[in-house]
This record gives C-alpha cells, structure tokens and sequence, in this order.
C-alpha cells in the first residue's frame, strides 16, 4: 500500500514539473521573421513608409522587417545584391543586432557619397544568420 501511494506522489511530482518546463522554458518560439518590406523611410516609430520596389539612382532603400522569438545578443545580416544584365553580382551586406523578442528592424542601401549614385538595375535583398542560411526568399526592388 505505501508503494502505491509512494508511486501516485512520484507520478504527480513529475506531472508537475513537466508542467512548469513547459510554461517557463520550453515554449520559446524559435527566430523567424514575419513581414518584410522595401521602403522609401522608417518613421520615428520605426515603422515602414512608402512601400516601394522601385528607387531613384540617389534614393536610399530601406529594407524593414518584423521578427519574432530574438535571444539576446543575436544578430543577423541584411545582404544587398546587385545583378547584372549578364548575372554578375556585387553584394553589401549589413550586419544588425536584433533586440530580444518581437520587434522590427531595418537596414539600408544608400548611394556611396555625396553625389554618386546607385547602379541601376536589379536588386536582391534577404536576412541570412551567421552561417549565411536566408530566412526565406529575397525580395526584389529596381534601381531606375
């Protein structure tokens, strides 16, 4: 009889602790990101404005985007790359630090000084980790 009734305390005992992992530890979301976009400015909120995949030779390109599950200290890269008519490609890449948890970042490609201006043509832009795996496909704007 004791057996048994130690064995029912064993079985809740481990019930419960398996109930706090689950509501403490264990229900983390893993990173991923949720919307993205090509803009023409980032508002004081941080917020995207003129959705656009179109630019000017002299525009800057912000790409923002929304995340969700960041740990602290995580960072990515936001990689820009220029395609070619014949399909060479130049990259530029941005590396940024998230801040933990669900938010929004951004990144931008802006002409190289004052007075130069992007090279028109197509563009890539997409989020990579640190062993260079994108968080899904890029996105695509142009440069007139």
């Amino acid at each position: 009889m004791k057996q048994k009734a130690w064995l029912w305390a064993l079985i809740r005992g481990l019930v419960g602790v398996g109930a706090l992992v689950s509501l403490l530890g264990c229900s983390a979301r893993p990173f991923a990101v949720t919307d993205r976009k090509t803009c023409k400015g980032i508002d004081a909120t941080g917020n995207s404005q003129e959705e656009t995949d179109v630019f000017g030779v002299v525009d800057t390109v912000y790409f923002w985007f929304q995340y969700t599950g960041a740990v602290p200290g995580q960072a990515i890269k936001v990689k820009f790359t220029y395609i070619d008519e014949q399909g060479n490609t130049q990259t530029h890449e941005t590396p940024t630090e998230l801040t933990p948890g669900s938010h929004s970042a951004s990144a931008q490609l802006s002409p190289p000084a004052s007075g130069e201006t992007l090279v028109p043509g197509r563009y890539d832009v997409e989020i990579l980790n640190d062993a260079d795996v994108a968080y899904g496909p890029p996105l695509t704007f142009t440069i007139e």
